[in-house]
């Protein structure tokens, strides 16, 4: 019997450069991180589409013997006493082969490298002019597109802006000291800075290692250790098992992350995945846990297990897809809790069951034992279908209905201009027709372009008062705000709740314009002014009739002002007049610049008096209007669109508007006056 060695073929070694390399950015780290082991206190890295230069001021190799050791061959292990830094299995300077053809310089000596042509040859001169450190010329074997470039710069400014050198790219600075910048805690092990986010990133020694995932560990941020961790070979992976620093620096995130997390009044979908993941592990008191919003209905809302507990249909429990329509009409109806199925896969569980199991044990509710029912057998009997009816269907009452919603759509235009800065004439023709319809699934919906259909069982019970005008506007907003078929299975999106909160505006000024035509569309279309929506008149009659009288009870009012200074002087400015009330001021023509087209005390004179003396935000000039005028915005906002249209029917050519960036500047056109 004989004892043998194992061996390795030489194109492993070729196979392991090219794979441990991953990317260019990942290659370059490696050469910044031999510079950091050589001792170098500045390393300059250029990067063009077709090469690549690191240079620095560090040791290099001082010799052959060295060149030998540590240059020809791969995985020489590491002594203590070297001091290094970073260095484990000096592999790294392979990955730079892979790339390009390389040429090393460093005191007398120049290695020449290409692995593509000459495989593990190398050329090696030894009497050169001196170099002073170590400097890496690399001719790329594939020159890279413009936006591979960026993103490559982008890559490394990431990944080495913590290194501990002086490192420069294309000529900036790009390396931060840590010690320099501000951060939550400070430990013997790393700096950790939390922040929500998409993304814990994580630098060994100020080099990136890895992005958790903010799930993982339930917060965004930064750490950088101060000690070095263990790595795995590619330096892309940390060993949990063998790394005690980082098993402290984890052990410290999430501590304050939870205990941030549980203070927050709102969660992103990571932080309550990172939550009920504890919840589940029980490593939260169960009182804590139990007033934890970790729970999402089919409609979205999220709520925690005590409430889940209490709540009307708590005693019935089934699951469906999130923004499911019957599911949503079944949970409205109280008689069923529709858990959304994501709140199963968030806790880690494949049933209702399994879920309130962790509610009974880890959130101390043992008293809860609900009903399971498949959403098959709950929604039984119920009807998805979405059927548009014939205006021959229309009862009077729905006729009445359609009539209020219909023709005062101007207002919800109103918002739309007002929240989204839609131009006026698109926001009016972005008005969709309103029809009748019935479905079990929904209230209303509509095709995201041309009609909008209001639900009968939705009408039947509208009343006709403010409550109801204002139920209806906020429908009707809700379905304009929708730019697709709503019909099957959706989820609202952030994009969706900006556009909604934007142009709310408009939908108020609609519920008042509805109640104010109330009795007109009933009396219209053949219905009876009962003795209660009478009184819902009369009561806002007395209102506005109190306010009228009693002017402070309409709220803050703007403060008078004086007739507004047009028109710059050179001369020294006269005595000061006496201030006037808002509804006083007098825009003549010879205040604005030009001369004013429009009558000076009208909304437009006075808009375009202001509008034509300077450059104006067009917020910022709507707001000053408003606050002279005592008019509303959204109204304001109509005469602005007309003052900058010569062409439309009420501007007559008269007046346009000069736009530079995000600014406008009324003009007025020439023979056009008041």
């Amino acid at each position: 019997m004989e004892t043998r060695r194992f061996t390795m073929h030489p194109h492993l070694l070729l196979d392991v450069m090219r794979r441990q390399a991953g990317t260019l950015s990942k290659a370059i780290a490696e050469g910044v991180m031999n510079s950091v082991d050589a001792g170098a206190t500045r390393c300059d890295v250029g990067l063009t589409d077709k090469g690549l230069t690191i240079a620095d001021d560090g040791k290099g190799f001082r010799s052959r013997e060295e060149i030998e050791e540590w240059f020809e061959r791969f995985g020489t292990p590491h002594e203590e006493s070297e001091g290094k830094t970073y260095g484990t299995f000096r592999m790294g300077r392979g990955q730079i082969f892979s790339f390009g053809r390389n040429v090393w310089r460093t005191g007398r000596f120049k290695m020449s490298v290409d692995v593509a042509s000459k495989g593990l040859d190398y050329d090696l001169s030894c009497d050169e002019a001196e170099t002073r450190g170590c400097s890496i010329d690399v001719s790329l074997y594939k020159v890279l597109l413009p936006s591979e470039l960026m993103g490559t710069l982008r890559e490394i400014e990431k990944m080495l802006k913590y290194v501990p050198v002086r490192l420069s790219l294309n000529g900036k600075v790009v390396s931060v000291d840590p010690a320099t910048e501000k951060w939550d805690h400070v430990t013997e092990e790393a700096y950790v800075r939390l922040r929500g986010g998409s993304g814990l990133s994580v630098y060994n020694l100020g080099v990136w290692v890895k992005d958790f995932s903010s799930w993982q560990l339930g917060t965004g941020g930064v750490v950088v250790s101060r000690k070095q961790l263990v790595l795995n070979f590619a330096r892309n992976d940390i060993m949990e098992r063998e790394c005690a620093v980082w098993r402290k620096v984890k052990r410290l995130v999430d501590q304050k992350a939870t205990e941030r997390n549980k203070r927050k009044p709102t969660l992103d979908d990571d932080e309550r995945k990172r939550l009920a993941e504890q919840v589940a592990a029980a490593e939260i008191e169960p009182r804590e846990a139990a007033d934890l919003k970790l729970f999402t209905d089919v409609s979205g809302r999220h709520v925690s297990a005590s409430q889940l507990a209490r709540s009307r249909n708590g005693g019935d429990l089934t699951v469906a897809p999130k923004g499911d329509r019957l599911g949503d009409k079944l949970h409205q109806s109280g008689a069923y809790f529709v858990m959304a199925e994501e709140t199963l896969e968030r806790f880690g569980v494949s049933t209702l069951k399994d879920l309130v199991g962790i509610v009974q044990s880890n959130c101390g509710i043992r008293h809860w034992k609900p009903r399971f029912v498949s959403f098959r057998e709950a929604t039984k009997g119920m009807d998805s279908k979405h059927v548009i009816l014939d205006p021959k269907q229309w009862s009077p009452r729905e006729r009445a209905w359609v009539s209020l919603i219909q023709s005062n759509q101007r207002s919800l235009a109103y918002g739309l201009v007002w929240g989204s800065d839609m131009d006026y004439g698109k926001a009016m023709a972005a008005r969709r027709k309103v029809v009748v319809g019935e479905s079990e699934a929904a209230l209303a919906w509509t095709d995201g372009s041309t009609y909008v259909a209001y639900s009968r069982n939705f009408l039947r019970y509208l009343q006709f008062s403010m409550k109801g005008a204002m139920e209806a506007a906020d429908v009707a907003l809700h379905e304009q705000c929708h730019d697709d078929e709503d019909t099957g299975t959706h989820v609202h999106g952030p994009d969706f709740y900006q556009r909604y909160h934007d142009c709310h505006k408009g939908a108020t000024e609609m519920a008042v314009s509805m109640f104010m035509d109330m009795p007109k569309a009933i009396q219209q279309h053949g219905q009876q002014m009962n003795q209660w929506i009478l009184n819902q008149q009369d009561a806002a009659a007395k209102a506005a009739l109190a306010i009228e009288k009693h002017g402070g009870m309409a709220g803050e009012q703007p403060p008078p002002k004086a007739t507004i200074p047009l028109d710059p002087a050179p001369e020294p400015k006269p005595e000061p007049k006496p201030e006037v009330a808002a509804s006083a001021v007098k825009v003549t023509a010879v205040q604005a610049v030009g001369g004013n087209p429009y009558k000076g005390s009208s909304s437009y004179g006075i808009l375009f008096a202001l509008g034509s003396q300077k450059e104006w935000l067009r917020d910022d000039l709507l707001a000053e209007a408003a606050r002279l005028t005592g008019k509303p915005v959204a109204s304001l906002a109509m005469s602005l669109q007309v003052l900058m249209n010569p062409n439309h029917k009420s501007n007559g050519g008269k007046s346009g508007a000069v736009r530079d960036g995000d600014t406008i500047r009324l003009v007025r056109h020439e023979g056009k006056a008041a």
